[in-house]
């Protein structure tokens, strides 16, 4: 039996950035090494759903020593990442 998923990325265009780097900047105060979230990809208030994404590159402080010769991203490195894109969502509810 196939896992299900909470939402179907068939239906999300991941090429097209909504919200970029600069402006989660502007409403998330992480940065550096702690900035975890580098863009949205879907937003719909309505159905009260967001997608982000992390580019992850080979110079992340946690790739030398995670694995080393197959990095794998730490899971609270993905809860941090989760974490950012809902105050992301959080913040832009606010009136």
């Amino acid at each position: 039996m196939a896992p299900s998923f909470l939402y179907d990325l068939s239906q999300v265009d991941l090429d097209r950035v909504l919200v970029g780097l600069e402006e989660i900047q502007q409403v998330i105060p992480q940065r550096f090494e702690m900035e975890q979230l580098s863009g949205i990809v879907h937003i719909d208030f309505e159905a009260r759903t967001i997608i982000g994404y992390k580019d992850v590159t080979s110079d992340e402080f946690w790739v030398r020593g995670h694995i080393p010769g197959l990095p794998l991203m730490p899971g609270v490195m993905m809860l941090e990442c989760a974490a950012q894109l809902c105050a992301y969502w959080t913040m832009k509810q606010q009136p």
